[in-house]
C-alpha cells in the first residue's frame, strides 16, 4: 500500500475518513477553520489526485463536512460551496 501526504497535515482542527484503508481505498481530510488544507490518501486515481491538490490549492470549504465522509458523495458535490466561492 503506497500513502501518499498532500498540503500541510500539521496543523488542522478536523479530520474526517472516507473510504477505508483496509480495502486500500481511503481519503483522510485534513481541515483548518474548516477549509481544507491536506490529505493523506492510498488507492486514489490520477484525476482524483488531481482534483484534491487543487483543492488543497484553493482551500476550498466542504459544504457539508459529513458529505466528506460519505463515499456516495462525489467531491466536487462535497465541494460544491467551496469550488464556487474559489473559482
Amino acid at each position: 500500500m503506497r500513502l501518499r501526504i498532500f498540503g500541510d497535515t500539521s496543523q488542522h482542527d478536523d479530520r474526517l475518513t472516507r473510504g477505508s484503508f483496509v480495502d486500500g481505498n481511503a481519503i483522510v481530510f485534513y481541515l483548518e477553520n474548516e477549509q481544507l488544507v491536506g490529505t493523506l490518501h492510498t488507492g486514489q486515481d490520477d484525476e482524483t489526485e488531481e482534483r484534491l491538490k487543487q483543492l488543497i490549492r484553493t482551500q476550498a470549504r466542504p459544504q457539508d463536512v459529513r458529505a466528506l465522509a460519505d463515499e456516495s458523495v462525489s467531491l466536487d458535490d462535497a465541494f460544491a460551496a467551496g469550488a464556487e466561492e474559489t473559482g
